[in-house]
């Protein structure tokens, strides 16, 4: 220790500063370790987008989801966004429904869940809607690179008691036909309980309710299939009826398709009345082309709202053996644009009922639901609210006598597919990235309390079923989709030109490799290798990763980087002679 006090005595500043040093260097490192502490989750996650880890992916078995306050022109409301896991598998489907304390959740795949909000669990059955999905997927449309996948789904979901009390599911949605040619529409339902641990399917199964009369030919039309404008929304009518909703697949194209879409016998374009006792349909309107949402409110009026082609996109007061026009009337162009066909005097809506709104720009409006006298939502009293998917919010329409008076849009950021109410009075939204958003009216609080988190629990056994669907696909044919409607138009798996460079190799290439391309400076100046972990990161927010970068972003889900990256595996590089 003499060492230390001679060092004391001769160099007290040299000492000083040492001391001064060392308490600066540990108040870094605890502020350092603090927000490390406080945004772990956070880190951790873009560690793994970095360097990727197996279970990247994996959720903890219990999820908090927060409270944040919206302000909008007439109250106040609080907003919470709940995961329902990947299982939709990126197709642009499904719905929800309340029932109990909570929601039955049936993916676009056919994948059902309940979402139980009086005990804070989610979970998932082992019943399938039956759609067939994964030999549809795997087997019969394996080699045909034309059709949308995304759009073979369940369309909607619908819950009703029948008049013995015994509760209904019932789901619309497609199913090739016997011979693997022809996409039906169709609906079946399946008996429904709550149980202490959510809820049952019937052990008697699927009953069959209705199939559109006429299906669609997939070699008619070179399987391209525009499964998208399906409609497909279910709403009570009587005890025994529900009306139901029929796109018209873009058949007005093809040659004699819209004669075919004008005619009674043809269930295309319509709003059919089924019964489900007799399994048979009547038309209750027609003349509309891919109704998204359709609600009957206290009122007794028929609201619906449908996707026009480019504009158009309509708000309808429906009314029983009434025609709305499509296809001979819209107040949309064609797309490119140019003048509709068959309109005879383009942006009128003459000869036919008009809407009671039409969007001059397209917002592919979705469900709608009607906000109750007695809502906690009291200034929304009476008033529409419906989901839009490509303007991604939720609007908030005021009709008095007939008259659309306001309409208020509120942007979330996410694609609104499905609308429902909760036994509680929240508001629940599906969203296309499979959350569940949930709105409420701020409870009275201390000013700046902090809402309690919603608490859910049961995670584990959802990363569990992601990872036994995503192996029910075939991962190779599923990244070449992939490739093929994200990547095949700008880059090659081979030498051929293309706007971007070639990507055969890709995964252990040098980055920025080949010598005639002109790339972005920081792409240039970049180091290392593609590996799957940094091409995943650079897929989804190239311009962070690399600065400048002409490359789009892609909202992929999880399984879907590992697919593309495993068929980008695949393909080895081939040097051209003059490479050598």
């Amino acid at each position: 220790m003499g060492w230390l006090q001679n060092l004391f005595v001769r160099r007290p500043a040299f000492l000083l500063t040492l001391v001064l040093g060392a308490l600066v260097v540990a108040a870094i490192g605890g502020a350092l370790a603090m927000f490390a502490w406080s945004n772990q989750d956070r880190i951790a996650s873009r560690l793994a987008g970095i360097f990727g880890t197996e279970n990247q992916y994996e959720r903890p078995d219990q999820q908090e989801f927060g409270w944040t306050n919206r302000n909008t022109a007439l109250l106040s409301f609080e907003v919470a966004q709940v995961e329902l896991g990947d299982v939709s598998r990126s197709v642009k489907g499904g719905g929800i429904e309340a029932y109990g304390d909570g929601l039955v959740y049936v993916s676009s795949i056919g994948v059902i869940g309940y979402l139980d909000l009086g005990t804070g669990k989610i979970s998932y059955l082992d019943d399938r809607v039956p759609m067939d999905y994964e030999r549809v997927r795997n087997d019969v449309l394996f080699d045909k690179p034309l059709f949308q996948l995304r759009y073979f789904r369940v369309q909607d979901i619908m819950i009703r008691s029948d008049q013995l009390g015994q509760d209904w599911l019932y789901v619309s949605h497609h199913v090739m036909a016997p011979g693997d040619e022809d996409i039906c529409q169709t609906i079946h339902k399946i008996e429904l309980e709550q149980t202490p641990d959510g809820i049952r399917l019937g052990q008697d199964g699927w009953h069959h309710v209705y199939t559109l009369r006429q299906c669609v030919n997939m070699p008619d039309l070179n399987w391209h299939f525009i499964g998208d404008q399906s409609g497909g929304r279910m709403v009570p009518e009587s005890p025994s009826t529900f009306l139901y909703s029929t796109g018209t697949y873009l058949l007005s194209s093809q040659l004699g398709g819209v004669e075919m879409i004008r005619s009674d016998s043809s269930d295309f374009g319509k709003i059919l009345e089924i019964d489900s006792e007799t399994n048979t349909a009547s038309i209750y309107a027609r003349g509309v082309r891919n109704p998204q949402g359709l609600v009957r409110t206290a009122s007794g009026d028929l609201w619906e709202t449908e996707h026009g082609p480019r504009g158009g996109d309509e708000i309808n007061l429906v009314e029983r053996g009434v025609d709305y026009g499509w296809p001979l009337v819209t107040y949309g162009l064609d797309y490119g644009p140019k003048d509709w066909p068959f309109s005879t005097d383009q942006g009128r809506h003459e000869g036919f009922t008009k809407p009671i709104h039409a969007f001059p720009v397209s917002v592919a409006p979705s469900q709608l639901v009607e906000v109750a006298d007695d809502s906690e939502l009291v200034r929304w009293r009476g008033d529409l609210l419906m989901g839009s998917l490509r303007a991604q919010s939720l609007f908030r329409i005021r009709i008095e006598n007939g008259r659309l008076m306001t309409m208020e849009q509120m942007e979330f950021g996410e694609r609104m597919r499905d609308l429902t109410w909760l036994e509680n009075g929240w508001l629940a939204i599906l969203t296309g990235s499979s959350k569940i958003i949930l709105i409420r009216s701020p409870a009275p609080t201390i000013e700046d309390t902090t809402p309690e988190p919603l608490t859910i629990a049961g995670y584990s056994a959802v990363n569990e079923l992601e990872s036994r669907l995503a192996a029910s696909l075939r991962q190779g044919s599923w990244g070449r989709e992939l490739f093929a409607k994200n990547c095949a138009t700008c880059h090659n798996l081979s030498a051929e030109p293309a706007p971007g460079p070639r990507l055969d190799g890709i995964i252990g290439a040098r980055i920025a490799r080949e010598a005639d391309y002109s790339y972005s400076a920081a792409l240039e100046a970049a180091s290392g290798r593609w590996t799957r972990a940094k091409l995943g990161a650079f897929l989804r927010n190239p311009e962070e990763l690399y600065s400048g970068t002409a490359m789009p972003s892609f909202d992929f889900g999880k399984y879907e980087y590992r697919a593309l990256a495993d068929y980008l595996e695949t393909r080895d590089y081939v040097a051209e002679p003059s490479d050598n």
